[in-house]
């Protein structure tokens, strides 16, 4: 409820994120070059080491219950967080808040923990209309009901563009529609697909896309009642049914082909 204590929050997570980050590394990826680490040495000659070769004496060997023991996984760490397309106005005072909005929105997390994360994990849903709500730079677009969502595929292509300039790999990690009679979730995953297409002839660096959800699920707002799954559960029986969409979905995925209306 406090701007200020607010922005403090914000600074001791991106805080926790970067001493994570380093903790995390350090112990799973002892041997890899990097900046302001805490390192741990090597006492043998040196030599290569074989992470194959179990017979290899030069092989780190990780102790759970020994606080000098390493671990030789290649442990990649991201960043998610869940963006939205903000909506400014034509002035340029309203362009200015927009903007600064859209910082502390969208890209505070990361721009202020660059560069301690590996990739970037972009979960992206609806428009942001908090801090204007006229309509002279963007039409009312189509709401999800079940959330009171309007949504924007297109937005999803300009958020994407943001992140071009962290020069990290994208996964985009959540984009769904609540969609109970599996209506329009078709249409919403091509479209959304095609602006991420779009992205990647831009230059974007995306390395997936994962739809939400596999299967209806629990959300915190909003309990059960919100249908996000390609597969229908039965909430009495538990039964699982296949959605028509989980199957053109498929059909993507198999073919590596899109075809848009």
């Amino acid at each position: 409820r406090s701007l200020l204590e607010g922005m403090r929050v914000n600074r001791n997570i991106v805080r926790s994120h970067i001493a994570a980050y380093k903790v995390i590394k350090n112990l799973y990826n002892p041997f890899e070059k990097t900046q302001g680490y805490p390192k741990q040495s090597r006492t043998d000659n040196h030599s290569p080491v074989n992470f194959d070769n179990k017979n290899d004496q030069n092989r780190p060997q990780f102790n759970p219950r020994s606080s000098q023991g390493v671990m030789s996984h290649n442990v990649m760490i991201g960043l998610t967080e869940n963006n939205a397309y903000v909506v400014s106005g034509k002035s340029l005072i309203k362009r200015l808040v927009g903007n600064i909005y859209n910082f502390y929105r969208n890209l505070y997390f990361f721009t202020k923990a660059f560069p301690h994360y590996d990739f970037i994990g972009l979960n992206y849903y609806n428009i942001d209309r908090k801090v204007f709500k006229n309509f002279d730079v963007l039409s009312k677009q189509a709401r999800v009901e079940e959330m009171g969502w309007e949504l924007y595929p297109e937005g999803l292509f300009y958020l994407l563009r943001q992140l071009k300039k962290f020069k990290k790999p994208v996964y985009i990690t959540e984009n769904g529609i609540a969609d109970k009679n599996d209506k329009l979730r078709i249409k919403f995953i091509k479209d959304h697909l095609y602006w991420t297409w779009r992205a990647i002839q831009d230059g974007v660096d995306i390395r997936g896309y994962l739809y939400w959800s596999l299967l209806d699920n629990f959300e915190w707002h909003h309990g059960f009642s919100p249908r996000f799954g390609l597969v229908e559960i039965d909430y009495n029986t538990l039964e699982r049914h296949i959605r028509p969409s989980a199957i053109e979905y498929g059909k993507i995925c198999l073919t590596n082909q899109l075809e848009v209306d």
